[in-house]
């Protein structure tokens, strides 16, 4: 994959005076896209460019002739469900030496919980609109959301719950081997 091309320059207005939302919309979906087209990888970079003419440019490759507008990390957090720590009666006593390796571990836990928690936001802000199917017209050009909607809009805010307190977990962890 080279690049993907944004030629449509109309304004595109969701209410009075909000005319870059459908434009932020477009972007962070546009994201989104490269990110799964680009799932085999663990981490990759986006680029988005602006071109002479005003046309947005993403791609994963440098572009000639264009202005480097931003630079999207993508990376993909390996998810595992947190573990129940053990209570302090049955931890076992560690060596003093061990105690940099227990907080580097602690350490990395808490950098996995806190990817897992952006990745969380980042699927909740990227799920806010409606996908095919998840809108039902109700006539004289009006339509309203289905409970598919609000359904897949619970789990993703149940996702981001489990992900904060996964991320509260790990901090106590840490916390505890200090």
């Amino acid at each position: 994959m080279k690049h993907v091309e944004n030629s449509s320059r109309r304004a595109c207005s969701n209410g009075p005076g909000n005319p870059s939302l459908m434009s932020a919309i477009r972007v962070h979906l546009l994201a989104a896209a490269l990110a799964a087209a680009a799932a085999p990888a663990l981490a990759d970079t986006i680029y988005k460019y602006e071109r002479g003419d005003g046309s947005v440019v993403y791609s994963d490759t440098p572009v000639r002739d264009a202005r480097l507008v931003e630079r999207f990390s993508v990376a993909q957090a390996m998810a595992q469900p947190p573990r129940p720590a053990a209570p302090e009666a049955q931890r076992p006593a560690a060596p003093a030496g061990d105690r940099v390796a227990r907080l580097d571990a602690a350490d990395a836990e808490v950098r996995a919980a806190q990817q897992a928690v952006d990745a969380a936001k980042t699927r909740l802000g990227q799920g806010s609109e409606p996908l095919p199917g998840e809108r039902v017209g109700i006539g004289g050009g009006r339509s309203r959301l289905t409970q598919d909607y609000f359904a897949r809009q619970q789990g993703l805010e149940e996702e981001l719950v489990r992900a904060n307190a996964r991320l509260e977990a790990a901090y106590r962890r840490r916390n505890d081997a200090r």
